[in-house]
C-alpha cells in the first residue's frame, strides 16, 4: 500500500509559482521556518545580499536650476563690480578732474599716487566681489565649474559697463583718446578689446572658482557618498 504522506506532501505550492513537492529544497525550507519561528523579523537591508546596480545609492546631484542661478549671480556681481568703481570715481572726482587738466606727460607724483591708489582699491574690491560671487555660487549651485562661470560672466559684465561709462564726456575718469582711422584700425581695436575682455573674464573666473572651491570643500558632492 503506497504511503499517503509521500503522495500528498504537507506544504502545497503557493503564489502560483512552480514548486516541486518532492524537491530537496522543500525540507530545507521547513527546517528554516521552524528555526526562525521564534525570532523577530529581520530588517530588509539585512535580508538582502549585495546591492544591485539599480538599487545602489546614487551619487549626489546638483541642485535644480543651477545654471540659471549661476548666470543670475554672475550678472548681479558684474553690476555691483561696475557700480563700486563708478561710486569711487565720483567721490574722488576732484582728483581725476585735476589730472585731466594736466597736459599729457606732466602729471605730478602728487596726483599720480592717489590715482594709482584708487585704481588698486577698485581692483581689490572687484576681486573681492568676484570671490563672494563664486562662494555664493558654490553654496547654491555646488559645482565649482559653475563658480568659474559666474566669475567669468561677472568680469565681462563689469568691463562692458565700465566701457560705456567711460564714453561719457563729463565722466571724471575719462581721458582724451585719439581716433582710430580706417577699417584696419577699427578691426585691430576690436580684436584687442576682445582679448582684454577675455583676459578679464579669466582672471575674475579664477578668483570666483577659488570662492566656490572654499564653499564646497566639505560638500558631499566632492567628498564622496557617505552612508
Amino acid at each position: 500500500m503506497p504511503n499517503s504522506d509521500a503522495e500528498y506532501p504537507f506544504h502545497q505550492p503557493q503564489g502560483g509559482r512552480h514548486h516541486d513537492p518532492f524537491g530537496a529544497d522543500t525540507e530545507a525550507d521547513d527546517v528554516g521556518q521552524v528555526r526562525d519561528a521564534g525570532k523577530p523579523p529581520r530588517p530588509r537591508y539585512q535580508t538582502r545580499g549585495p546591492f544591485h546596480q539599480r538599487d545602489a545609492p546614487t551619487s549626489p546631484q546638483l541642485p535644480p536650476h543651477h545654471m540659471r542661478n549661476t548666470l543670475i549671480t554672475g550678472l548681479i556681481a558684474g553690476i555691483v563690480g561696475a557700480l563700486q568703481s563708478f561710486i569711487i570715481v565720483l567721490v574722488n572726482a576732484p582728483i581725476y578732474n585735476s589730472a585731466k587738466d594736466k597736459a599729457q606727460g606732466s602729471l605730478t607724483l602728487n596726483l599720480a599716487g592717489p590715482i594709482f591708489g584708487l585704481f588698486c582699491l577698485m581692483i581689490f574690491i572687484g576681486l573681492l566681489i568676484y570671490f563672494v560671487a563664486g562662494f555664493i555660487t558654490g553654496k547654491i549651485a555646488v559645482s565649482r565649474r559653475l563658480g568659474f562661470l559666474a566669475g567669468f560672466v561677472a568680469g565681462i559684465v563689469t568691463a562692458i559697463i565700465n566701457y560705456f561709462i567711460h564714453q561719457l564726456p563729463q565722466y571724471p575718469d575719462t581721458t582724451t583718446r585719439g581716433s582710430i582711422g580706417g577699417s584696419g584700425g577699427i578691426i585691430g581695436g576690436l580684436i584687442v578689446g576682445l582679448i582684454v575682455l577675455v583676459l578679464i573674464g579669466l582672471v575674475s573666473g579664477c578668483v570666483s572658482y577659488l570662492g566656490a572651491r572654499i564653499a564646497t570643500r566639505r560638500h558631499v558632492y566632492y567628498t564622496g557618498y557617505e552612508e
